[in-house]
């Protein structure tokens, strides 16, 4: 949270934080986005067992460290705070912009892009997810709202939200149940994707599909990612025009490349990604192929004999390749010594896609 106010909401107006215990964390007034839930339905989910935990915990020592790591009543693998968090997204839905703690926004973009919407109409725009089969707006990407269905929703609906609440329990997140709830008010979520992201530049899948379009938004930054990428966007020479994935990947990602020993060479314990088919956050990545090979060599040439194939990994059993570029990050082996490499798609190690438009 500090973070984000720091740096990407520094000078964002009307900020609200929501949490599930009202409390001041210095200069931030946090919101409790549960407290009207009925007592009802907070007795037909266990996780609301954490909840009082905690309201207990903090009136008496305005302290709750004692219910920090508590585990899901269901799932010993999942935290309690993270079983409960999806309660609160149908009751903040008056703001025009929801977004998570570990969400970056990029507003010399946002600012360029929103006038081009009309808060007439009932819209609801962010980054397709999925989840088995059904699309819903991806929370932590961000997504926007249109005042005139916040007022459809939330006047003309009042109570839409208290509705929810008995079903949230058999839900997995509470942006699943936003977008089913719109999508029974009749309006169907708008994709404006790659522009909202859920992925952070390490992760991006560079191709014409994320090159010249706008950043507006993404996720899974902690607060060094979101300090650091501030001081990128402080930098830039001409920040009155929108930031695109192309200076992103030219300025930060390549950089990081270039940096590594021997370039483009040979990564060990390196993952870029060639393997990953990210269907849950909307990505499809381009080309993505995997084939039973006996080493890395012949992965190599089977690359390098692909004029598609930009990236390529190894995992010690089966071969990767793919025509989008990923950065990745660096992973501990699990059977055997996975090793990844990026090839050069000219004489300067550039890549050139195409221009689209946006």
């Amino acid at each position: 949270m500090s973070p984000s106010g720091q740096t990407s909401l520094r000078c964002a107006k009307n900020v609200f934080f929501f949490s599930d215990l009202e409390q001041d964390i210095g200069p931030y007034h946090l919101h409790d986005a549960l407290v009207d839930i009925a007592l009802e339905v907070k007795k037909l989910d266990g996780a609301f067992e954490f909840y009082q935990l905690k309201q207990e915990a903090w009136r008496r020592d305005e302290n709750v460290n004692s219910t920090k790591g508590m585990k899901d009543h269901k799932s010993s693998n999942d935290l309690a705070a993270w079983t409960l968090d999806k309660y609160k997204n149908t009751h903040i839905l008056e703001k025009y912009i929801v977004i998570d703690a570990d969400t970056y926004v990029v507003w010399s973009s946002l600012l360029h892009w929103l006038p081009s919407l009309d808060s007439a109409k009932k819209m609801s725009l962010g980054s397709v997810a999925f989840m088995g089969s059904t699309g819903f707006a991806h929370g932590g990407s961000g997504t926007v709202f249109s005042r005139s269905l916040m007022y459809y929703y939330a006047v003309t609906h009042n109570g839409a939200a208290a509705r929810l609440d008995s079903k949230i329990h058999n839900s997995c997140c509470g942006d699943v149940m936003v977008s089913e709830a719109l999508k029974e008010y009749g309006n169907d979520l708008i994709k404006i994707q790659p522009e909202f992201s859920g992925q952070k530049p390490g992760t991006i899948p560079y191709y014409t599909d994320y090159w010249c379009q706008p950043t507006l938004t993404m996720h899974h930054y902690n607060a060094e990612d979101m300090k650091a990428f501030h001081q990128f966007e402080s930098g830039r020479e001409n920040k009155s025009i929108p930031l695109t994935w192309a200076e992103i990947f030219e300025t930060l990602v390549m950089g990081q490349l270039q940096s590594m020993p021997a370039m483009p060479a040979m990564q060990e314990d390196w993952d870029n990604s060639s393997s990953v088919v990210d269907v849950g956050s909307g990505i499809l990545y381009e080309g993505v192929r995997k084939s039973m090979t006996l080493n890395f060599d012949e992965c190599a040439a089977t690359c390098e004999a692909n004029t598609e194939c930009v990236q390529y990994a190894f995992d010690g059993e089966a071969y990767y390749w793919g025509k989008s570029l990923r950065l990745g990050e660096r992973t501990m082996p699990q059977d055997g010594k996975r090793l990844a490499e990026w090839l050069e798609s000219d004489q300067d190690g550039g890549l050139d896609f195409e221009a689209t438009e946006v």
